[in-house]
């Protein structure tokens, strides 16, 4: 073990308070991040099912948007926990600088892609009838699409140094402000989904300021000082950031794509406005979600500071806590949404229990909660690897999990058992737990390999 420094003793030897307490700012935060888009259903779903059926095929990509933010500030977040553990913050300063640099290349570069995609993928995935909708909030986003690679950044910069608690005061202020605007821009103006979409930009805007001022300004009461001005491009420490930061966008990437294959299956077996259904299904679902991403999140600093450190005996029980806490919390919340899903139905379907999307979203539900049982593996894995630096396995295995097991047992359940657009949700169900049982003999296989290498008693 190297030598502790007073930031490095706050992690050592106390796993699972540090896990609780890390945890809980990278769940709340989440959680606002979720609420924003379920702010928008609720407010969209009063202009009819088309405009809100058009919101499920923005959505995976609005959720890519976030994915690469957060995919970046995974990988700043790993280099920073892992400088840490080594007492080196000039290099955890420097790698912040470098993120916010590869933020700037990026908000310049995914605005042209998603814009020049976005109408023939449209009408690719069926969407043709809602596409008109769909524009008026798609490309204000795409536009503004920095405000959520920042976003993603920023936290990954305050939570890489314990800092949690800060992003989440940026999202709190962000999701009120999202509530505030979108009635005023939706119905007083009377701008529809466009308001919507200047709704959420305006708040994100005013989120990463919140984040950027603190990261660059506040430097009394912060651990790591971060000047513009001292920013001198290293390609080693770029290369670093990418190679966990790339992975874990495209993980991001893989798991939307599957998303808009899923709308597709659901658009051609049983029609838009069931995919209404399935966009506001899916997104309380990811709201249950958030506890195991919260979770892993902080296995990610936590193992990443004990990896670094050299301190094994921590970095294994950082991953054996995490999923037993994680599947402790799953298995609960899975209870609430199976008795819940009537009344979760109602409220997401403009307070009335005739409507038409109540059916088909309550059976959504009623299945769904099954995969909350299968993602603790899945995350807490992926972030272990992301946290050691080996991005490649995280996205090898959630390629194999999303592209491969899950696509293709919605094909089977769909279109060869004919199970219509439940079928969707069997087919993500039965993948995502194949999925989970891979992950986890991999890491246990990864962790014995090292360990026998550096003579270290086996898990």
């Amino acid at each position: 073990m190297v030598n502790e420094t007073p930031r490095v003793k706050k992690f050592t030897g106390q796993t699972h308070q540090n896990i609780k307490k890390q945890s809980i700012p990278a769940i709340v935060t989440t959680l606002f991040m979720m609420f924003n888009n379920l702010v928008d259903s609720g407010w969209v779903a009063g202009l009819g099912t088309h405009p809100l059926a058009a919101l499920g095929y923005i959505t995976p990509l609005l959720l890519i948007l976030i994915g690469i933010g957060n995919g970046m500030g995974i990988g700043i977040n790993g280099i920073i926990a892992r400088c840490i553990g080594i007492n080196d913050k000039k290099t955890a300063e420097n790698a912040g600088l470098h993120g916010m640099f590869v933020g700037l290349i990026l908000s310049i570069i995914l605005p042209i892609i998603l814009i020049l995609i976005f109408k023939p993928l449209i009408f690719i995935l069926g969407g043709g009838d809602v596409y008109n909708y769909a524009s008026q909030y798609a490309y204000l986003v795409f536009v503004f699409s920095f405000t959520y690679i920042f976003m993603g950044i920023g936290a990954g910069i305050l939570r890489g140094a314990g800092e949690g608690k800060r992003s989440l005061r940026a999202m709190e202020t962000t999701f009120i402000l999202n509530m505030i605007f979108d009635p005023i821009f939706i119905y007083i103006f009377n701008l529809g989904l466009e308001g919507a979409a200047i709704a959420t930009v305006l708040s994100q805007a005013i989120g990463i300021t919140i984040v950027y001022t603190w990261i660059c300004l506040d430097h009394d009461t912060r651990y790591l000082h971060i000047h513009l001005k001292e920013f001198k491009y290293n390609h080693e420490l770029c290369k670093t950031i990418l190679n966990v930061g790339v992975p874990a966008s495209l993980d991001k990437i893989i798991v939307q794509i599957t998303g808009l294959i899923a709308v597709m299956f659901i658009a051609i077996s049983s029609g838009i406005s069931t995919v209404a259904a399935f966009t506001v299904s899916w997104r309380i679902l990811n709201i249950f979600l958030v506890p195991d991403l919260g979770i892993a999140t902080a296995a990610l600093t936590v193992g990443g500071v004990a990896y670094s450190s050299k301190n094994f005996d921590d970095f294994k029980e950082t991953y054996n806590y995490s999923i037993k806490l994680s599947m402790l919390i799953s298995v609960i919340l899975a209870i609430i949404l199976y008795v819940f899903a009537p009344q979760m139905g109602i409220f997401f379907t403009d307070f009335s229990a005739t409507s038409q999307l109540l059916t088909p979203l309550v059976r959504f539900l009623h299945v769904g909660c099954l995969l909350l049982l299968a993602y603790p593996f899945c995350y807490v894995t992926i972030s272990m690897f992301r946290g050691v630096g080996e991005g490649l396995y995280s996205l090898y295995l959630d390629f194999l999990r999303n592209i491969i097991l899950t696509i293709t047992f919605m094909i089977i359940c769909v279109f060869v058992l004919n199970l219509g657009d439940i079928g969707v949700w069997w087919g993500m169900i039965i993948g995502t737990f194949l999925g989970s049982i891979v992950n986890f003999m991999v890491f246990k296989k990864y962790l014995t390999n090292f360990f026998n290498k550096l003579k270290v008693t086996s898990i």
